[in-house]
């Protein structure tokens, strides 16, 4: 164990003094070149994963827009792309764009998250995607409308009327528990917790954070993959795995089968869980238990965080913005949302 561990210390270290050579490459060449370090994406992503690394790639990105126009180049094969009028042509769901394959050849679980076989996509996606339509989506209202009136208690009765009052809260935060609690009871009518608890009670959301770091930095040079977290030889060197969320996810489904979940599940309200069974009912050729299992998963991992990011700018940029912030407050009293519809402030 004691030579296992030296070796894997010094693989690290020796990945270490590479990038250090290849930052100090960059130093020289900004330094005593003068070489403009847009200039090095024609032939490397090393710039980009700098910059993602540091987490202000959004920022540097504006700044080239406003500099270069719509259409920048950020990597040997990548550009960037700021154009709404752009953004169905982009993000159409005809499978006109082809996944790139992140990570290496090694074997890899796919999901509808890392599968770049267009085929195997659509194969995997086609028994469930009425249920993410509109009409699919909006009978589930009364399992987030449960949710919401749990994150209004929580604020009201932590930080209005309770010890906490005279402190601050962490907005941002508790619209993270709030989307963790909603995706999980719309997948299988239960919260996950996080509310009730005020905290990362079970440290998934820690995981969940570390997992999409990582994501975004071999998501920059996918090579790198190969020799972190799917490196044959030494463990432990990709992001921690979210082995809880595959474990909730298995005994959700235990559970609906032989009926313990009568007190939180009604049959009369569906969530995705009942969906999917009906799609593993209506595809017995192609849908198994781990297929489900597998939505499951994705349902929580893919949809708590993004839903949690929409949910703070929207917040943030309307408090920026006096002007749409009244707006939005005389369209809720408008609507009798408001405790006080006269302050509109």
């Amino acid at each position: 164990m004691v030579i296992f561990a030296a070796l894997k210390m010094g693989w690290v270290l020796a990945v270490m003094w590479f990038l250090t050579a290849i930052t100090l490459l960059f130093v020289i060449l900004r330094l005593y070149t003068k070489v403009c370090i847009i200039g090095a994406t024609e032939w490397t992503n090393l710039w980009r994963l700098y910059h993602v690394s540091r987490g202000s790639f959004h920022l540097v990105l504006e700044r080239l827009h406003d500099k270069y126009g719509p259409v920048v180049r950020i990597g040997p094969n990548v550009v960037d792309v700021d154009a709404p009028e752009a953004v169905k042509t982009v993000f159409n769901t005809k499978g006109d764009w082809k996944k790139t394959e992140v990570g290496s050849k090694l074997p890899v679980v796919y999901n509808l998250f890392s599968q770049t076989d267009p085929q195997k996509h659509a194969a995997e996606k086609r028994p469930i995607a009425k249920y993410y339509s509109m009409n699919g989506v909006q009978p589930l209202e009364p399992h987030m409308d449960t949710v919401i009136k749990e994150l209004c208690h929580q604020l009201e009765t932590r930080f209005m009327d309770g010890p906490d009052a005279k402190g601050t809260c962490a907005l941002g935060q508790w619209i993270l528990f709030y989307t963790w609690d909603v995706v999980g009871k719309v997948t299988f009518s239960q919260t996950i917790g996080y509310l009730g608890h005020g905290r990362d009670f079970d440290g998934t959301l820690g995981v969940a954070e570390q997992a999409l770091d990582y994501f975004s930095w071999v998501g920059c040079i996918p090579v790198l993959d190969h020799f972190l977290a799917k490196n044959p030889y030494i463990k432990g060197l990709g992001p921690p795995g979210l082995g809880n969320i595959g474990a909730m996810s298995v005994q959700r489904l235990v559970a609906r089968y032989q009926g313990l979940d009568k007190d939180t599940h009604d049959p009369e309200q569906a969530d995705f869980l009942d969906k999917f069974i009906d799609a593993k009912n209506a595809n017995p050729g192609t849908v198994d238990d781990a297929q489900i299992v597998s939505w499951l998963m994705i349902n929580l991992i893919a949809g708590a965080d993004t839903t949690a990011i929409s949910i703070r700018s929207t917040i943030y940029f309307s408090l920026r913005n006096p002007r749409i912030w009244r707006r939005l407050r005389d369209e809720l009293a408008a609507a009798g949302l408001t405790k006080d519809s006269s302050d509109t402030n």
